[in-house]
Order: C-alpha cells, then structure tokens, then sequence
C-alpha cells in the first residue's frame, strides 16, 4: 500500500499563526524588560537623597558672634588649616564672602590668593551656617580655582539662589538637611570637614577668626547612598576655641 504524502495547506497556516503569536508575545517581553531596565537607570539618577548633618559644640550653639563652615570635596580629603594656625586663632577669609583686605594675617601672606592656593584649591564647595540661615557656595568645578585673585574673589563665587535646606539649632547642635545632589550626584564618595570662625564684629565683614577645625578626616567622607551614615566624636586640639566653637562630634547621614 502506497502512502502520498503532499502539503498541507491547514497545518502550514496554522503552524505560521502559532509562529507569529510566539513571536509578538517574545517581542512584548522584550520590550517590557527593556523598558523597566531603562526606568530603573532613570530612577537611580533622579532619585532626591537627603543629607543630614549635625555637627555639635561644647557649649551652646552662637549664631549671633560665631559661623560654622561645612567644608566639601569631591577627589580627597580638604586642605584645612594647621594646628598652629588655629592656635593663633587667624584671619581667615572664605571663597565669595567680603573680608578685611588689610587684616595683617592677610598681608603677610600677600592677600586672598595664598588661601585660594594653599586650602580653597581642595575644595569643590562650602556651606556657611549663621545667623542668615545655611548659603550654599559653589566653586562651578572639582575645586576653586587656585589663580583667584582679590579681583575677581566675589564676582566668581556668588552664593547659590536655590539652595533648599531645613536649619535647626538646639542647645548645643546644628543640624542640617539639604539635597545632597547640591553637592555631587548619587552613589559618589563626598569628603567634608568642619571649620568654626569668630566673626569680626568690628568691620561687619563676612570673614572672621579661626577657633576650631576637624584634623582627623580619616572617617570625613560618606557614599551617596540611601542608609548609609558616619557617627564620629572627636576633642579639640587647638586648646584655645570658645566652647560656642568647639567641635566634639559630629554625624553624617543619606536619608
């Protein structure tokens, strides 16, 4: 017995239609995975992480006769300044703030380009706590540029306009919260140290005197991740800072 065996026009046509639904389900997977893997990227950049500093002193917390610095960098630890020169309590101006051009310290070291050189160079931005509430200043780069000069010291360095923050004092702590993409973008490491100055009351200036710096920045950086957080009580070394100035601990975390 002779079995032909011929094509089948139904099964082909079937087969082809089962194909084609196979095809289109596989290409609705693929292009919902595709969309997720992009909405993932988008939302780890776009995510709004909180920052909270609190930084507290000895004594109460003076906002009328003292300013308190927070002090970043985005490639190392920031230059700060010596023992030595925190012993002597100096002169000591900050990126975009007015000073006394003919402060002594200040001549001796030739004017503000010996501070943009030796320290300001490290930094890539500060924020200044006082009376006025924070104001963010920012360098525009990795660091402040090192050939500032008296000329151009405040056009280049303005103080930022948008600058969301919540600020509180109680008794002897500050604590405050920003946007740490004010700073630098997620999942990067942010190094930061304190510094405390004495305002000069005499000139109404915006620059004063140094009183207290944070020397171990050994534990002074933090990733830029949700949770996490640095907890660090240290003593002051310059033996002569106000207990208004004087830095005992201090803690950093991402909300």
């Amino acid at each position: 017995m002779h079995q032909q065996r011929g094509f089948n026009r139904l099964n082909f046509e079937q087969f082809w239609c089962k194909g084609r639904i196979y095809l289109f389900r596989s290409l609705i997977i693929t292009g919902m995975l595709l969309l997720l893997s992009c909405a993932r990227t988008v939302s780890d950049k776009s995510t709004i992480l909180r920052m909270e500093m609190k930084l507290t002193m000895s004594g109460n917390v003076d906002l009328d006769h003292y300013d308190y610095y927070i002090v970043f960098s985005v490639s190392g630890s920031p230059v700060v300044p010596s023992l030595n020169v925190i012993a002597q309590q100096e002169y000591f101006p900050f990126p975009g703030r007015a000073y006394d051009e003919f402060n002594y310290d200040l001549t001796l070291k030739e004017g503000v380009n010996y501070f943009y050189r030796t320290y300001f160079s490290s930094w890539s931005d500060y924020i200044i706590c006082s009376d006025q509430g924070a104001v963010l200043y920012k360098s525009g780069a990795e660091a402040f540029d090192k050939a500032t000069s008296a000329n151009n010291h405040l056009a280049n360095y303005p103080p930022e306009q948008k600058f969301d923050f919540d600020f509180n004092v109680n008794g002897k702590t500050i604590t405050l919260v920003f946007n740490s993409q004010d700073i630098l973008d997620n999942n990067k490491t942010l190094y930061f140290a304190f510094i405390t100055c004495k305002k000069d009351e005499t000139k109404n200036l915006e620059t004063g005197y140094l009183q207290d710096v944070l020397y171990d920045l050994s534990e002074a950086n933090i990733d830029l991740k949700a949770g996490k957080e640095r907890v660090n009580k240290t003593d002051s070394q310059s033996g002569k800072a106000d207990e208004s100035a004087n830095i005992v601990s201090w803690e950093v975390r991402i909300l």
